[in-house]
């Protein structure tokens, strides 16, 4: 079998998402397992380029995960014959030029959406790419979700009969910075720098819309910016000139009418950060990012009038839903201790089950004392943070890593496996780290000592503070706690060994 490299132009790949989901969790990945086959035998093995405007963002980047080519001269890399493919995860008011760039140079074209800010600029990039006969497209990511692709399934199969409308829930809260650093760039709240909700997610709605329940007649759109004003990463207030909110409404050819809220400014209590439920004349599903319940004809239930249905009537139940439709019911069986011993369940209830001690304590204050460095700035975070990372992959820990000082995330990153909850967690942790200026799992183990919760022995809600293992003090020599390293995703005295672990290793590098 012959083997073809290719080199992938990968541009704006620094930030979050472009580095999870586009080059750890897609090319590299593809890369690590060898590369793909083509129709003809060979072996395709991409090798990535990344490009950017920071010259120590792209180094770090690229040690970290073993890339070997990186530039922050574009026009360079796409002179490079090597490089047939260009991927685009720049601002959104950047990438019309550099996508005419690599047009230009012949390239092939893979872009992040929107493609651009206004409806010309995005007709000129596709008439620009068809006339010069590269191939091109954008991503559309939220069409292989499984849940979706379940419902998929579901249309596909006739379930619902006539499908008569669509509910799309969509957002979580983001802070504004004032008291909680925001979790999304400020970029975002900025009109004049390609940001809003509108432009982001109505793209991903157009594309999951059409492909699934069909082609889109009128839309209505309302967009509002509830909080006028935030803090950006440099800690400055500044005017929100972008929507955070849209409420949207589609009418569909065939008679669907879909309505899909996005918002940054919701506090959510629902199963995943998007959901969607549909209704049809002989059944309904509600699908949300993996999971897809259905509820046909014969199982939904009788809400007639208040008192119309007796007591002791139960309602229909919705049903998971496997790509099969499989509702197979099976005895539960008990598993015996012989069974569970060594597995990773038998592992986690044991750290678990911990019992506090004198002695506990003391150890874990010990290492308070010992792990104080000479200085602790940005790149020794990054560094920390990578450290940390290597060291969760090779435990296979899906967890979540964290760095913070007060009121600024320095280093955040999330492996696979680790939810939108272990982000929660690490914020909770972190909160006690600071305020009591000790570990979490200190703080865990003296109240325990002491048969007292948060609540009771320092009079906090226990939906800001979390006294559980895993937020470790950084500290440094004369100047005292400066930031925090947090782990979440493990059984809490695991989470803080982690840390533990690492910063000790960190330490003795000199820093």
């Amino acid at each position: 079998m012959s083997e073809k490299k290719i080199g992938v132009i990968m541009n704006g790949v620094t930030g979050r998402m472009g580095t999870n989901q586009h080059l750890v969790r897609s090319l590299l990945t593809i890369r690590n397992q060898g590369g793909l086959v083509a129709r003809d035998g060979t072996l395709i093995v991409p090798e990535p380029v990344l490009v950017g405007r920071d010259e120590r963002k792209l180094r770090a980047l690229a040690a970290a995960h073993g890339v070997s080519s990186w530039t922050t001269d574009l026009d360079a890399a796409l002179s490079d014959r090597k490089n047939e493919i260009y991927f685009d995860s720049q601002l959104t008011n950047l990438r019309p030029a550099s996508i005419l760039k690599a047009i230009a140079a012949g390239k092939a074209i893979y872009t992040e959406k929107p493609t651009a800010t206004t409806l010309d600029e995005a007709i000129g990039l596709y008439r620009a790419a068809k006339a010069a006969g590269v191939k091109n497209g954008a991503v559309q990511d939220k069409l292989w979700l499984p849940g979706l692709l379940k419902l998929r399934y579901l249309i596909d199969t006739g379930f619902f009969g006539r499908i008569l409308s669509v509910r799309g829930e969509f957002g979580y809260w983001v802070f504004d910075g004032f008291a909680q650093p925001a979790q999304r760039p400020s970029w975002n709240y900025r009109a004049e720098d390609g940001g809003g909700i509108i432009l982001d997610m109505y793209c991903h709605w157009q594309y999951v819309i059409s492909n699934l329940f069909g082609d889109i007649r009128s839309v209505s759109v309302l967009g509002a910016t509830h909080l006028p004003r935030r803090v950006d990463e440099k800690g400055k207030t500044y005017e929100c000139t972008a929507e955070d909110s849209a409420y949207g409404t589609f009418e569909l050819a065939g008679g669907t009418v879909c309505q899909f809220n996005s918002s940054w400014d919701v506090r959510v209590r629902r199963d995943d950060l998007f959901t969607m439920q549909v209704d049809g004349t002989n059944g309904s599903a509600m699908a949300g990012l993996r999971e897809c319940r259905i509820q046909g004809e014969a199982m939904t239930p009788n809400q007639g009038p208040v008192g119309a249905v007796p007591a002791s009537r139960r309602p229909g139940r919705s049903v998971p839903l496997g790509l099969a439709c499989r509702r197979e019911r099976r005895p539960a069986r008990r598993v015996s201790d012989a069974e569970l011993e060594g597995t990773p369940l038998d592992r986690r209830a044991r750290a678990r089950s911990m019992t506090p001690s004198k002695g506990m304590l003391d150890s874990i204050a010990a290492d308070e004392a010992e792990l104080v460095l000479d200085r602790f700035d940005e790149d020794d975070a990054w560094r920390l943070g990578n450290l940390l990372v290597e060291e969760a992959r090779r435990r296979s820990a899906s967890v979540a890593i964290d760095i913070r000082r007060p009121g600024r995330i320095l280093f955040h990153a999330a492996l696979a496996g680790a939810t939108g909850d272990n982000d929660e967690w690490i914020r909770r942790k972190a909160n006690v780290c600071f305020r009591f200026e000790r570990s979490s799992l200190a703080v865990h183990v003296s109240l325990a000592l002491a048969g007292l919760t948060i609540e009771e022995k320092s009079h906090v809600s226990s939906m800001e503070f979390s006294a559980h293992g895993g937020a470790f003090p950084i500290r440094v020599k004369g100047a005292g706690l400066v930031a925090c390293a947090t782990v979440s995703g493990l059984p809490q005295e695991e989470d803080h060994a982690l840390v533990v672990a690492c910063l000790r290793s960190f330490a003795a590098t000199g820093n």
